[in-house]
């Protein structure tokens, strides 16, 4: 048994940035980067983007993401920047973003950690997400969350366990959440949709490292260059990253 602290992230638009996020065209891809997730923590921390204390927020925890199938989509959004030199022309880019963004996040102390003491603890990144020192946003600051992040530490044996609890005590949100979700995956009654009225939800699985957590098999895996470790010098170092998907109660 581990305490757990879950929180949602609940977005009208959102980007979660991928590795082909450059130039012209920035795309998003279909699942956060937990970049992006350490920077959410960060910001409602009220670190600054270069400070090194971030580090322990990488260091420290493992972190997983649970997410949540909604009917949003994408569009793409076209932008005109018209830069200081006027001969060179205004300069073009298209960046796609994604409408009802809704995901959880899961993250525990590191098991070589449980004995030593972390920079930052569960209760205090919980009581920051409470009252971020920062706007929060998803992806891009024209992004911010719609909903309050809701921490809960659920003191339970596994990710699954704590989304799952989360999931069906969430407290904040539930009507707006209810609408963002996939209508065919639940029963009409009375011109709404209830999540209790359904069996069970298809969630995506993330988490970092090559590792299989507790009743779930890695699905596929891939490699992100996406830790800064010098934003001087824009050098990143890479990390792997695991996927799977579970069915939830609901």
């Amino acid at each position: 048994m581990a305490n757990y602290l879950v929180f949602q992230v609940c977005a009208n638009l959102g980007s979660y940035g991928s590795q082909f996020a450059v130039g012209t065209n920035r795309y998003t891809d279909n699942k956060p980067i937990f970049s992006q997730i350490v920077g959410l923590i960060a910001a409602a921390l009220g670190l600054e983007r270069d400070d090194e204390q971030i580090n322990h927020l990488y260091d420290d925890y493992d972190l997983a993401c649970m997410v949540i199938p909604t009917k949003g989509f994408k569009i793409t959004d076209f932008h005109t920047l018209i830069g200081n030199d006027k001969n060179q022309g205004a300069l073009i880019s298209r960046r796609e973003y994604l409408t009802d963004v809704l995901f959880d996040v899961a993250l525990k102390v590191k098991d070589q950690n449980l004995n030593s003491s972390v920079l930052f603890n569960l209760e205090n990144i919980a009581q920051a997400l409470k009252h971020p020192a920062f706007a929060l946003y998803v992806g891009r600051r024209s992004c911010a969350v719609s909903l309050p992040l809701d921490p809960m530490i659920i003191n339970c044996s596994s990710f699954v366990e704590a989304f799952q609890t989360y999931f069906k005590n969430r407290q904040v949100g539930t009507p707006l959440i209810e609408n963002m979700l996939h209508l065919s995956q639940f029963n009409r009654f009375n011109g709404y949709f209830d999540l209790k009225d359904s069996v069970g939800i298809d969630v995506k699985l993330v988490w970092q490292g090559l590792q299989k957590i507790a009743g779930v098999d890695v699905f596929s895996t891939t490699y992100l260059r996406d830790r800064c470790v010098n934003r001087k010098s824009m050098r990143f170092i890479e990390r792997p990253v695991s996927y799977s998907s579970v069915r939830l109660e609901v």
